[in-house]
């Protein structure tokens, strides 16, 4: 793997963590000050997460496209994401009807069990979010004109 390719996967992963951050602090705040569910939580932290993602990633990330316009970048950033977005929700859905977090409950308390599960639709909707950034939304404008 070029010296390039594990740059833009650090700077990819930078921006990840502080995405990661924002959306636990989100989650957080509605769970605790909110009747929400952690499914509506998820998608409202999530989408705060969509919009932080897409300023890092499209100006520090894959700088090379920060010149181009929005628009036709945005078009396929906000598809991509909101794909992430169905993996990452489809994944804290079911774990919670599953009565995952309700069993981890037995053992920590509820904040820090809807937490664990947070944090495994993330590690779920990860490698779905770096392929669909770096082969569609941020592929190198070559890439981009071999595939019309």
């Amino acid at each position: 793997m070029a010296d390039s390719e594990l740059r833009r996967i650090g700077r990819f992963a930078t921006v990840g963590v502080g995405n990661t951050a924002l959306t636990f602090v989100a989650f957080n705040l509605i769970m605790v000050g909110t009747a929400a569910s952690a499914t509506l939580a998820n998608v409202i932290a999530y989408g705060l997460g969509i919009i932080n993602s897409f300023y890092w990633q499209r100006r520090w990330t894959f700088r090379s496209h920060a010149d181009l316009p929005v628009g036709g970048t945005a078009a396929r950033f906000v598809p991509a994401n909101l794909i992430g977005l169905l993996i990452t929700t489809g994944v804290v859905w079911f774990l919670e009807r599953a009565g995952f977090t309700d069993a981890l409950t037995g053992w920590v308390p509820r904040i820090v069990a809807l937490n664990v599960v947070e944090g495994i639709a993330i590690a779920a909707g990860l490698v779905w979010n770096y392929l669909s950034m770096r082969f569609w939304v941020f592929a190198d404008r070559g890439e981009r004109a071999a595939e019309s």
